[in-house]
């Protein structure tokens, strides 16, 4: 037990300040008081002016100062850039009528209280500025991006900067170097440090995470040396180091997502640890002696009280009219834009030393500064609230909505990857977990060893995901395939998104795009895929280039693929351009603008896959990342270039690219036609965009008939059985019904329904006794129970293949567009002729 006051023993004055952390915002919210004034109360009380538990020593201004660059910091972190650049003119002209308003107001009033020109300047430069005590209220409240919001964080670098030129100036002009050296000097050593540390902190930061491997404490203490690093060398530049804090912060923030555990573990330390201090030595700097014994001190308190509310309040609700807030924004604005600390304490300590303040200055500026840190966060945790619920209701955001992502992990060196591309498609605010997902291939002699090892994989991804603070709920699955073991899973799960890492190595097939697993997968699912394939970090990713195939916006899950990936792009505050193949941009132009989340873009167009490939080759570099809008076999926007794709940008520089195959889930039942978009009820009854397979390679029609029936049968004994009986039809009798077309048939025992299927092939494909290679196939398969209506059928489908007038733009169709254009084309003219329905043409006629 100490015997005397302040206490000295180290563990316990750690101890009392823990408690003080822990005990003061739960006491104060419990009294509707913002937890961080608390904070400061607490740290009078115990300071050495009041009970006197402890010293401000240097262990104290040591951590103050840490807490105080580290909430600047953290603050330069949590901006939206993107939507900082977006309001940037509103910041700046909010930060000039924040600083200007309350500099007017002191030079006109400070001499009546006897000040000096110089004195008042610089009272003015410590009322203009701010500092962002009531940040955390915000963030919890989830209004950081609100556009309000934005303006002030925005305005906080312009009012600080301000602020401490001020400074700057007024220490040279009383030094007697107020000439045109000073002026080079300060300007000139600024600007060269900022350029510096704009340039020189993002590259060294990508190399860093590109090549140091990723490891928690060495993430952490990288970006500790580059707060304090940059921090000091604002110093040097003759700035304060909170100048460089906030632009260390701003400098990192592209390559620390939100979501990420990175930022998890940097939120937690300083709201756990160094903001506390840095407001407990606050705290610690009232002197209520000094109060009750001069007068002087209560009249300047008492004028710096209302000159700074009144500065501040005009700044902020003349920002609120001049860009239309409304009024719980505007005193948003003003809540957060009043509180004093950072800056104020800066230049109210360097103005006692220059001697144009006294003690009665400095002691009314810390009852100013208490005031304003009770009034300020108290107006944020009120209006605050109301501008949180009017965020609520307004319109539904579908963007926004909660995703149920499965993540199917197979390789534990790219789990980390595919589980960072998860937490930043989850929606805001999600409560649903990540369902990291591990299949085993069941066997004879039993499978326990390997659902063992799978689980000791998925503790990993679940450990991950805790230090990104998301919940997760891992699945184990047994089962002899492996995509139908996924696909199970999300069906159990109801999952919306699927993530799954590619390692670039093509199966070798022909008809085969990643290979058994995922190919399986997409034609078993109707739910968004993302294929990954990870060569870089994903927070170091600096643009997102997106390739949109001809055709897209027909298909059903455009916007939600759309979507997800302006969302990703805002997430790692990467450049998003969009390249439009063989295709209009200004109609996708109309589209990404109305699709949410709001998001900046650039739009152009490429003549085709070869001159995308060279773009590719040509303009992509190593922190870029590819995204492909693409469609599984059988939709409209499917094409055979989608499927090649994969394979050509695995060899391309940055080796990182998402293949993105958008929901289907709201497309028409098949059979029904094309759903929403051009083509609808176009096809034939028993014809789906499914069954039309183009470009089909030229040369043995036993390869040929199992590619075109590959898009409905699964590759096993079904596809090789049905191939047999097509075969067997063909070696006996040729089914060319004209030049060029044939009709393949068949009977098959177990089938419901009549099965159609087309094909295309611009090569011709040889049948045994067909004079010329076909370059149209129809395949007709009928259920074996109903020989009658399956000859009923082939004969309307014979005749009116015989009978169409024009089917050169059908063999030279390249995508599913020309297929239904030529459709549409013979159910027009079988409705001006009024002849009789025929299975053929599309039901619509």
């Amino acid at each position: 037990m100490p015997t005397s006051l302040p206490i000295n023993d180290p563990v316990l004055i750690f101890a009392l300040a823990m408690g003080i952390f822990l005990l003061a915002p739960v006491l104060f919210e419990r009294m509707k008081i913002p937890g961080i004034i608390g904070l400061i109360v607490f740290g009078a009380l115990v300071g050495p002016n009041v009970i006197g538990l402890l010293e401000r020593d240097f262990t104290f201004e040591l951590l103050g100062q840490v807490g105080l660059l580290y909430l600047v910091f953290l603050a330069g972190l949590e901006l939206d850039l993107n939507r900082f650049n977006e309001y940037r003119s509103r910041s700046i002209i909010f930060g000039a009528l924040s600083f200007g308003i309350p500099m007017g107001l002191s030079v006109a009033v400070m001499p009546l209280l006897g000040f000096s020109f110089s004195a008042s300047l610089l009272v003015g430069a410590i009322i203009g500025s701010h500092t962002l005590l009531a940040y955390p209220v915000v963030s919890r409240l989830g209004i950081v991006k609100n556009p309000a919001v934005i303006t002030v964080i925005g305005g906080t670098l312009v009012t600080d900067t301000l602020a401490l030129t001020v400074l700057a100036v007024v220490a040279g002009s009383l030094a007697g170097e107020l000439d045109f050296l000073f002026w080079l000097t300060l300007f000139g050593m600024l600007g060269a440090y900022a350029t510096i540390v704009l340039v020189a902190v993002p590259r060294v930061g990508r190399w860093f995470f590109r090549n140091v491997p990723s490891q928690a404490p060495a993430e952490f203490i990288f970006l500790m040396v580059v707060l304090f690093g940059v921090a000091w060398g604002a110093r040097l530049a003759g700035a304060e180091p909170i100048i460089g804090a906030f632009l260390a912060g701003l400098t990192l923030n592209r390559l620390i997502p939100l979501n990420s555990p990175l930022m998890t573990r940097v939120r937690f330390v300083g709201n756990a640890l160094f903001i506390p201090f840095f407001l407990l030595s606050v705290g610690m700097l009232v002197d209520p002696r000094v109060l009750a014994s001069s007068s002087e001190v209560w009249i300047i308190s008492g004028t710096l009280i209302v000159l700074v509310h009144l500065g501040k309040f005009l700044g902020a609700w003349s920002s609120k009219m001049l860009f239309g807030f409304n009024r719980e924004e505007g005193l948003t604005m003003f809540g957060l834009s009043s509180p004093q600390a950072a800056a104020t304490l800066a230049v109210t300590f360097v103005g006692l030393e220059i001697g144009l303040f006294g003690e009665e200055v400095v002691n009314a500026v810390i009852v100013m500064i208490l005031v304003t840190v009770f009034v300020g966060p108290s107006l944020v945790e009120r209006f605050g609230r109301e501008v949180a619920l009017q965020e609520e209701r307004k319109p539904y955001d579908p963007s926004e909505a909660p995703r149920r992502i499965l993540i199917p992990i197979s390789n534990p060196a790219t789990a980390d990857a595919l589980m960072d591309i998860a937490f930043l498609l989850r929606g805001k605010d999600s409560e649903e977990p990540l369902y990291p997902l591990m299949v085993v291939r069941s066997s004879e002699d039993g499978s326990e060893a390997q659902v063992a090892e799978a689980e000791k994989m998925l503790s990993h991804a679940v450990l991950y995901a805790a230090g990104a603070d998301v919940p997760v709920s891992p699945l184990t699955r047994v089962d002899p395939n492996i995509a139908t073991g996924v696909s199970r899973a999300m069906a159990e799960t109801r999952t919306s998104i699927v993530i799954v890492g590619w390692d670039g190595r093509a199966s070798g097939s022909r008809t085969s795009v990643f290979g058994t697993v995922l190919d399986q997968l997409l034609d078993q699912t109707k739910q968004t895929i993302i294929v990954a394939k990870m060569g870089h970090p994903l927070n170091t990713t600096s643009r997102l280039v997106l390739v949109v195939p001809p055709n897209s916006d027909h298909h059903p899950g455009f916007t939600g693929g759309v979507s997800l990936m302006k969302r990703l792009a805002s997430e790692v505050d990467a450049r998003l351009e969009v390249l439009v193949v063989e295709d209009d941009p200004k109609r996708y132009e109309k589209v990404f603008q109305e699709t949410r989340p709001e998001y900046a873009f650039t739009c152009e167009a490429v003549e085709g896959w070869g001159p995308l490939l060279w773009e590719l080759r040509t303009r992509l570099e190593p922190q870029d990342l590819v995204v492909v809008l693409s469609a599984r076999r059988g939709t409209l926007t499917w094409s055979r270039e989608l499927e090649r794709l994969p394979g050509q940008l695995s060899s391309l520089v940055p080796e990182s690219f998402l293949m993105v195959y958008p929901s289907e889930a709201d497309a028409a039942p098949q059979g029904e036609g094309f759903g929403e978009g051009p083509g609808q009820e176009t096809l034939p009854t028993g014809l789906t965009p499914k069954r039309i397979v183009l470009d089909v390679p030229g040369g043995d029609y036993r390869g040929a008939l199992r590619e075109i029936l590959s898009s409905h049968f699964p590759d096993g004994a079904d596809l090789s059985s049905t191939v047999d009986r097509l075969a067997a039809s063909e070696e006996e009798f040729s089914s060319e019904i004209r030049e060029g077309v044939a009709l393949p048939h068949a009977l098959v025992p177990g089938l419901e329904s009549p099965l159609m299927f087309l094909g295309v092939s611009p090569e011709g494909i040889r049948f045994p006794n067909a004079p010329s290679p076909a370059r149209v196939v129809v395949v007709l398969l009928g259920p074996a129970e109903k020989r009658f209506d399956h000859l009923r059928l082939l004969t309307r489908v014979a005749r009116d293949l015989r009978s169409a007038p024009d089917l050169e733009p059908l063999k030279n169709a390249r995508d599913l567009g020309a297929v239904s254009d030529w459709f549409a084309k013979r159910r027009d003219r079988d409705r001006e002729e009024e002849t009789p329905a025929a299975p053929i043409r599309g039901k619509g006629g």
